[in-house]
Order: C-alpha cells, then structure tokens, then sequence
C-alpha cells in the first residue's frame, strides 16, 4: 500500500533568512501553522508555556505559537511538512528538527527574530517565569536523563504535529524515519521530549525509549511511566504537565 503522505522539506533561501518577512513569505509556512493549531488545540503543554489558566476555550495563539518553532527550524534546523498524496497536495502535519550541534534560540537571528518578538508578546510575569523556571527545568531535565551534552550532540524532535482529521495514518511515523535515515548513516541518535502520555506510546511504537534520570538508576527497580517523568508548574500554578524524555539510537 502507496504511503497516505508524502514528506517535504520547507527550506529558506539565504535571502529570506535575512528578514521575519522573509522567512513568512515561505510557501507552505501558513498552511503549516494550520495543521499545528488543529493537532495542539486543547493541548496542556501550550496552554501552560502560554501563560493561559486553562487549555481550549480560545485558541487563537496556538498556531502563531507552534510557528515560531517552525521559524527557527527555518533558521537554524530542518522543517518537514507532510502533504496527503493526492491532486490536493494538502499540508496536514509538520515536525522540526535541529542537527548535531544545533539548539532552537541559538543563532542570533532565531534570537532576534522568533525569540525577542515571543518574549515581548508575553507579560513580564510570563517571561520571568520562562527565564527563571521553564527553560533552567527543562535544560536540567535532558542533562538529568541524557546526560549534559547528549541532545545537543544528536538529532533533537522539537516539534511534531498532525492535524486530528489525518492521525494514525503514518505521518509521525514518516517524518521520523525520513531524520532517522540520515541519522544513523552517521551513527546519531535521535531524543525528543513529549507532554502528554499518549504520545509516550506513539514513541515507543516508532522505537523511542524512556529515558530515566541518572539520580533513579539503579534506586527505581521496575521504573513506570510515572517514574520518568518531570512536572512543570505554570505561572502563578495555574496548569501543570508532565514532561518524558526518549531516544532512539541509531540501530533502533
């Protein structure tokens, strides 16, 4: 049976990297966005990196949030999209990676323009909360699990997103293995992150392991979900989620 998708990468000229109103003038981003808004619309991590009290009700800031990934991806990553294999050619999902070496917010154009205009759409309150409790916990969260260094030296999943209509039709799976190819001609792995625990299944299915913190080695026996996983708390602890760390080698 013929794949539902085919996968594209979306890929940024020099001189659109040069300018936000470049970098948006990309075919392809706006649909994007689309698919991203639909895929994390009630979503808990969202709402809670948002600053919002509540996940649903309006929505309006999902997809422009999902797309400042995509935005840095452009710059300083890869971005993939997955469009449905008919005429249509529809954009129904879209994931970004970063390469060996590479993290989201660290080229100063990914600075200047995706990272400076997120922080100035927040409160101040918010982008304390970013500064001093959201980013430290999860940087702490890769080195506590896969040791300092680890991600920024493997092929990082920072976003992936279908849209509901077109799930369980093989996206995921497509987008992982068109990285997962190229990552272990190179003998590199694969880590990503997730926030819900149904997506913990999705990736053990598409052969990521749970990543246990170094602290619960050998302490943990029979570790479970639970045991892996790290909590957040919002601002003001209006929401909470929870936070897995996975990894895929290169012969997994």
């Amino acid at each position: 049976m013929s794949p539902a998708f085919t996968i594209r990468q979306l890929v940024a000229t020099e001189e659109q990297k040069k300018s936000l109103a470049g970098l948006e003038s990309i075919t392809g981003l706006k649909a994007a966005e689309e698919a991203l808004a639909k895929a994390f619309a009630d979503d808990l991590f969202t709402a809670t990196v948002n600053g919002k009290k509540e996940a649903g009700g309006d929505t309006t800031y999902v997809g422009p949030f999902w797309t400042t990934t995509v935005l840095c991806g452009l710059l300083g990553g890869e971005v993939y999209v997955a469009e449905t294999a008919d005429e249509e050619k529809k954009i129904v999902g879209c994931a970004v990676w970063f390469p060996p070496k590479h993290s989201m917010y660290d080229t100063k154009e990914e600075q200047d323009f995706v990272l400076g205009p997120l922080m100035s759409s927040f409160s101040p309150e918010l982008q304390e909360w970013w500064g001093e409790k959201f980013l430290p916990q999860y940087d702490a969260l890769n080195d506590a699990t896969l040791g300092p260094g680890v991600k920024h030296a493997s092929w990082h999943l920072q976003t992936i997103g279908v849209d509901p209509a077109y799930q369980r039709k093989g996206a995921a799976r497509q987008f992982i293995d068109t990285v997962h190819r190229k990552a272990a001609a190179q003998g590199e792995s694969l880590v990503t992150e997730c926030a819900k625990e149904i997506n913990v299944r999705v990736d053990n299915a598409l052969h990521f392991d749970l990543v246990l913190s170094k602290a619960k080695v050998g302490v943990v026996e029979k570790p479970t979900t639970h045991d892996y996983q790290d909590t957040f708390v919002g601002v003001n602890g209006y929401l909470e989620f929870p936070m897995w760390v996975l990894r895929r080698g290169p012969k997994d």
